[in-house]
């Protein structure tokens, strides 16, 4: 330690004077050129005096502090690697949160137009405002990434992901129909809401229920019974097909669809929205 304190100190001594003792130019580009290097050596004794001093002192070294908070970090953020289906859905969910960031700005605009054409004093000209503001919030929501719209499926087909049909009242419907196991189930899914009217555009009965059956895996059923009707909010993948004996002793082929969970592909905070 005293070797390197006095070899310091030696080499800021010849570093001061070089360029003063320098008669011609050969000389001082000599001199400029051993100036350097003991520049250089001077900053590794610097760094070597540091890193003694640490470790008579008993402490962690401070790059090494550094080098622990930045693993640390990386951990946090570390996201799982992601499947090929899982980027596909991923890309549609930014899709999706761009349509509806066009939609609110659409809205806006329209909104706008119809307080211009309003009387003074009109409906639209007091309900319209709160309305604006609501949908400014909502772009700027989207905008931020902070949720993570995910589309609907367009239809339940293998390679399908989203959510799930919502046909009556933004609400989904999913009917128990044979459940063969903790994990597995046959169930119909209301991919439409046929509603009959009459001249006047009014309803007439009840509604007709448009379904799907399909084979749910990968699912609780420990606590569903036959004919239940469930609400099922998550994100699904269609990921193949398999048959299953009828009643009358067949064979029929259904879509098997599967829960997706999108959170070890997404950052933490990020509220997975279900359209």
């Amino acid at each position: 330690m005293r070797y390197l304190v006095a070899l310091f100190s030696t080499a800021l001594i010849l570093v001061c004077p070089a360029n003063l003792v320098a008669d011609d130019a050969t000389e001082l580009a000599k001199l400029r050129a051993e100036n350097t290097q003991l520049k250089a050596t001077i900053s590794m004794l610097y760094r070597k005096i540091a890193r003694l001093q640490v470790q008579l002192n008993g402490d962690d070294p401070p790059q090494s502090k550094t080098t622990d908070a930045t693993e640390a970090k990386s951990v946090d953020e570390k996201l799982a690697p992601v499947p090929d289906h899982i980027a596909r859905l991923l890309s549609s969910c930014e899709a999706e949160r761009q349509i509806l960031i066009a939609r609110c700005e659409q809205t806006i605009k329209d909104n706008a137009a119809k307080v211009r054409a309003s009387k003074p004093g009109g409906g639209d000209r007091t309900s319209l405002p709160s309305r604006q503001a609501d949908l400014r919030k909502r772009i700027r929501q989207l905008k931020s990434g902070k949720t993570l719209p995910v589309p609907q499926m367009a239809r339940i087909e293998v390679g399908a992901m989203g959510t799930l049909a919502r046909p009556a009242s933004y609400s989904q419907v999913t009917i128990v129909e044979q459940i063969a196991d903790a994990q597995n189930m046959l169930a119909s899914v209301v991919v439409q809401n046929i509603r009959r009217s009459n001249s006047m555009g009014r309803a007439v009965g009840p509604s007709r229920e448009v379904k799907r059956l399909v084979w749910f895996k990968g699912l609780d059923t420990t606590r569903l019974t036959t004919g239940q009707r469930l609400q099922l909010d998550g994100v699904f993948h269609v990921t193949g097909t398999r048959q299953y004996e009828t009643l009358v002793g067949g064979t029929n082929t259904v879509c098997v669809v599967e829960p997706v969970d999108l959170a070890p592909y997404i950052k933490k905070g990020v509220q997975i929205e279900r359209r």
